[in-house]
């Protein structure tokens, strides 16, 4: 099962912190995977970007770090709500996988996303 929020104003631009008013979706997610235990086998929580480069001022320095401490961001706050810390993992694919036309500004705003992938308990 794949959860995939790619609302463009999830986190602010160029940046791993989530938008103010987004915690519920967050909080309701956790809370479904946590009524679901006995189904859910381990959680990837993955950050993705678009191609365009981080300005050089930016701390993160590169597209694939941001994608990394987009997914660490959202790994923490479903910890926080719950999610045992063993039973999730993040990582970050930068752009390497969109699903959209990143040459366009539309596109780009769809390849910025997180995606929570949660595996079945065999």
């Amino acid at each position: 099962l794949i959860i995939q929020a790619s609302n463009p104003e999830l986190f602010q631009s160029s940046r791993p912190t989530l938008t103010e008013g987004f915690e519920p979706l967050i909080g309701s997610i956790a809370k479904v995977i946590l009524a679901n235990q006995e189904l859910i086998g381990n959680i990837t929580v993955v950050g993705h970007t678009d191609s365009i480069p981080l300005q050089r001022s930016n701390p993160l320095s590169t597209n694939q770090r941001l994608s990394e401490a987009r997914a660490a961001t959202i790994t923490e706050m479903l910890v926080q709500n719950g999610v045992p810390q063993d039973r999730i993992r993040f990582e970050g694919r930068a752009a390497t996988d969109p699903v959209a036309d990143d040459s366009t500004r539309a596109g780009r705003a769809l390849n910025r996303r997180v995606e929570v992938l949660v595996e079945k308990r065999l």
